[in-house]
């Protein structure tokens, strides 16, 4: 799947953003696109358990996020660097070194924000989740061990050094999904709520929490889940194929054409207003090469070198440093 899948959507980033540019490449529709595929042929394997396979799809899907990432990354490096006369090996090389060093590093610092920021909220006694015995085969195993962690955060840092069994709620029927840490004769002691995505945004005694928030993962999840629960609104995915079967067989580009849903007015605006004065540039040049007798294809490679494509690849990253 991940060789497949990263083969197909590695090619649709590396076009779209030779075409278009980075700021209109779909990387999370096409991360949608992968997890849906791949949760379907889970769900026809029967392996439909949360443990591993919810797991397992989503990094599949992160996987194949990452490639078709770095494809249009590379697109548009490379692309950069033929404007500018660059060497596509040197260019390559200073690629897989940035590639490496955040693969070492962002790993690492998600999860030291995540831990940092983990609140582990005591369970109150009239909390529907303190009535309940979480039994053994609920429990999170590792290596067909119970895990144990312990208090690492808050105000029960320094008072309860106790090691606990974890249980990953994923029903919403037993109590706020989530992770808790369980004593051992089963009954939930805390709610262990993340730095990245979590629920609570005030603590026990009212003071803010900082929180990380992930919309992208979330909706990710509720796929995996919607899929292998089979209870995704499937009426709402065959429309949208629908839809680009008719864009297709109109004559009209799918892809572009669900770019510019996706994207929001703010975004999508000034690319066309770029994609205008791009045109009447263009219309300029080729009346001003003319007398030069040059083939269209000369004519485009002209048009492709000219200053105004420099100026305005300089433009888009700082901007877009600027709103980052």
């Amino acid at each position: 799947m991940i060789v497949i899948l990263g083969f197909l959507f590695v090619t649709v980033s590396s076009r779209l953003t030779g075409e278009v540019g980075s700021s209109s490449n779909p990387i999370s529709g096409m991360t949608v696109a992968t997890l849906l595929i791949t949760c379907l042929v889970f769900l026809g394997l029967g392996w439909t358990a949360a443990d591993p396979y919810f797991v397992t799809a989503l990094s599949i899907g992160g996987i194949v996020c990452i490639a078709a990432s770095n494809g249009g990354t590379t697109s548009q490096d490379l692309k950069t660097g033929f404007w500018v006369g660059g060497t596509p090996r040197n260019q390559q090389i200073a690629i897989l070194v940035g590639a490496t060093a955040s693969a070492l590093v962002l790993g690492s610092l998600l999860i030291m924000l995540n831990n940092n920021e983990t609140y582990f909220q005591k369970i109150a006694a009239d909390n529907p989740v303190a009535a309940k015995t979480i039994t053994e085969d609920k429990l999170f195993k590792q290596g067909g061990q119970f895990q144990s962690e312990k208090v690492t955060n808050g105000k029960y840092k320094d008072t309860d050094t106790n090691a606990y069994r974890v249980w990953q709620n994923t029903d919403p029927a037993q109590g706020q999904v989530g992770k808790y840490f369980v004593d051992q004769s089963g009954k939930p002691v805390y709610f262990v709520d993340p730095g990245i995505n979590g629920v609570l945004k005030k603590d026990d005694d009212g003071n803010d929490l900082t929180r990380y928030d992930a919309p992208k993962a979330t909706l990710m999840s509720y796929i995996i889940k919607g899929v292998l629960g089979q209870d995704l609104p499937w009426g709402l995915v065959i429309l949208g194929a629908m839809i680009a079967i008719v864009l297709e067989l109109a004559g009209v580009p799918s892809l572009a054409f669900a770019v510019g849903i996706y994207l929001p007015l703010s975004t999508s605006t000034p690319i066309f207003i770029g994609g205008i004065v791009r045109y009447l540039v263009d219309i300029y040049l080729k009346r001003k090469l003319a007398a030069k007798n040059l083939t269209e294809d000369q004519i485009a490679a002209e048009t492709d070198k000219s200053n105004g494509v420099l100026m305005a690849s300089g433009y888009m990253p700082a901007v877009r440093s600027r709103v980052s």
